[in-house]
């Protein structure tokens, strides 16, 4: 049985008649891989194995959930995708309906599709099929990115079918992790990644665009939606996913914080403890719309932050500094999950406070944390009436030490409330 959880495998056309054939290709990797979708490509999974071979048993594998096929012109001229590939994914496809196939068309009409794989569905015209026809003959970003959304939706509604009172379980990596598990979800942005270093300064533009097709494709599937989430992920990047998988739109997310080998769920759902917090205030420009919010849990960070300040052009209104009454939690010691949260509330509360206080409307939110993932996937969800968010990386080697990675809007959101 195919398991819906499972890879697809990207079929195109690589020779040199097509010389971008290639970049298409990577171009409908990535974009699945950045919405959940784990991809099999040849160039990034195939062995040492004869080539037909490998290509027969990953698509015969049941970790295989169903392939896109890229069907330019040129694979006319490929015995390998129109003899090989194209009969084994539409001989799986004909035995097990849950075997999900994506054609795209590129460059072709609709009854070219035939002829160029060679009628590979059988008694059964590929016009028949709900194929993707692009109106250039290129695959461009936006193309791929709107494969990825078909796609996303069609694993969705089979991985809900197949288990409709169960989560989502749901993976968040900004470095990779080791083992074969397979996820509903998978967001591994590793690549993006260099250590805590982003690549490219437009990256976490690209992150948000992907999490909010995500959000809002699940949203279509189903209208209340339980999502389970673990992960190896930058802090700002918790937030962010925290952001745009808002309770306000249905979503319920708890998340497996790690710490050796003890395991525990963190959620909105979780009761609040007694734990004890100190918070600090200091005034700054009254003409500012900028807070800056310091949360010190793991780590102080007041005076990095102050650093920061001090350095940069940003003259907040206010500063707020949130940390434990008995100072950070020593290395190798867990915060239980009723802590975490009430460290969430009390921190929002203290920064609606501050809000209301000194009459802001609109506040530009300056984040620096130093805390467990799980705590910043559950402040991002509460950051709803916030106009601007402003996230920061924590870098020892530099200083200051914190640079800015990413600012978004979360009373923007699409998957959010609008309401004050």
């Amino acid at each position: 049985m195919t398991n819906p959880k499972g890879r697809y495998f990207i079929s195109y056309c690589r020779s040199p008649r097509r010389p971008g054939g290639t970049q298409e290709a990577v171009m409908v990797h990535d974009a699945l891989r950045d919405r959940g979708a784990p991809t099999w490509r040849d160039v990034d999974d195939l062995d040492s194995e004869p080539t037909e071979d490998a290509l027969v048993l990953t698509l015969n594998d049941s970790d295989t959930a169903g392939a896109v096929m890229l069907i330019a012109p040129e694979v006319e001229n490929s015995p390998m995708i129109r003899k090989v590939e194209s009969f084994h994914i539409f001989k799986r496809h004909r035995t097990e309906d849950t075997f999900f196939v994506k054609p795209v068309l590129i460059g072709l009409d609709y009854k070219q599709a035939d002829t160029v794989l060679d009628n590979p569905a059988g008694l059964q015209s590929l016009t028949d099929w709900n194929q993707c026809k692009l109106s250039a003959d290129h695959l461009t970003e936006n193309d791929a990115n709107m494969i990825a959304r078909s796609v996303l939706k069609s694993r969705l509604k089979l991985i809900v079918k197949a288990a409709p009172d169960k989560h989502l379980d749901v993976a968040l990596l900004s470095r990779r992790i080791s083992g074969p598990r397979l996820f509903s979800l998978c967001h591994d942005f590793s690549p993006y990644f260099e250590g805590r270093s982003l690549r490219d300064t437009g990256s976490y533009h690209r992150i948000e665009s992907a999490l909010i097709d995500t959000a809002t494709t699940l949203t279509s599937v189903h209208d209340k939606i339980s999502i389970a989430g673990q992960g190896v992920a930058a802090l700002p990047l918790g937030v962010l996913y925290g952001a745009v998988f808002s309770p306000l739109a249905g979503f319920r997310v708890s998340w497996l914080q790690r710490l050796d080998e003890k395991e525990d769920t963190w959620s909105l759902a979780t009761t609040q403890s007694n734990i004890l917090l100190r918070t600090e205030e200091i005034m700054g420009d009254p003409g500012s719309e900028d807070i800056v919010l310091a949360v010190s849990i793991s780590a102080n960070i007041q005076v990095a932050v102050a650093d920061f300040v001090s350095s940069s052009n940003l003259r907040p209104r206010a500063s707020i500094h949130t940390m434990l009454d008995t100072g950070p939690v020593p290395q190798g010691i867990a915060l239980s999950p009723q802590d975490g949260l009430t460290i969430v509330l009390k921190t929002v509360q203290s920064l609606r406070d501050m809000k209301e206080r000194i009459g802001l409307r609109r506040v530009r939110l300056h984040l620096f944390l130093a805390c467990p993932l799980a705590m910043a996937v559950l402040l991002g969800q509460k950051l709803n009436t916030i106009s601007e968010c402003v996230l920061y990386e924590h870098h020892s080697e530099r200083s200051p030490s914190y640079i800015q990675v990413h600012a978004f809007n979360p009373s923007n959101l699409p998957t959010t409330s609008n309401s004050p």
